[in-house]
């Protein structure tokens, strides 16, 4: 069985970069504006580097010259792992007894020692409910295969 790969939808920071941008370009904009009408006031400085630091990230996201840091889940072969998290965030299944899957985490149970971990789900897989069953499918065929028990708490419909 293939490696599953549950990416966030990027429709949201694709929308917010252009609202950023925007922001950014009127800010800017309106500035310029009164400085070439001659009716810039003093406190200028903190409204025009906001704008600028706004049209920055809103553009740079937009073009691709700045990657945003959204981790994505993969259920492999070796186990469950969360890219780019703060913390290593892989779990073997030979060292898992229980997977649950609820609305918000993966928890899981060790075998030998009972403790028990979690992965969160990142925002933007959590709130799109395709991307939650695909999980569940993927965490499902997986847990089936390697002997780990699954509960899912999701309230999703079956396919």
């Amino acid at each position: 069985m293939a490696e599953i790969r549950v990416q966030p939808n990027l429709i949201y920071l694709r929308w917010y970069s252009v609202f950023m941008a925007l922001c950014g370009v009127i800010i800017v904009g309106g500035h310029a504006y009164y400085y070439a009408v001659g009716q810039l006031t003093g406190d200028w400085y903190f409204s025009f580097y906001m704008g600028a630091f706004a049209l920055f990230i809103g553009a740079g996201y937009l073009s691709g010259y700045i990657n945003p840091n959204i981790s994505e889940i993969m259920i492999n072969e070796n186990g469950i792992e969360s890219s780019k998290s703060l913390w290593d965030s892989s779990l073997k299944w030979d060292k898992l007894k229980k997977v649950e899957l609820q609305k918000d985490r993966i928890e899981v149970q060790y075998l030998k020692t009972g403790l028990t971990n979690k992965i969160i789900i990142p925002m933007m897989i959590r709130y799109n409910s395709e991307k939650m069953r695909t999980l569940e499918r993927g965490l499902l065929e997986r847990c089936s295969m390697k002997g780990v028990e699954f509960e899912s708490r999701l309230k999703t419909k079956k396919d």
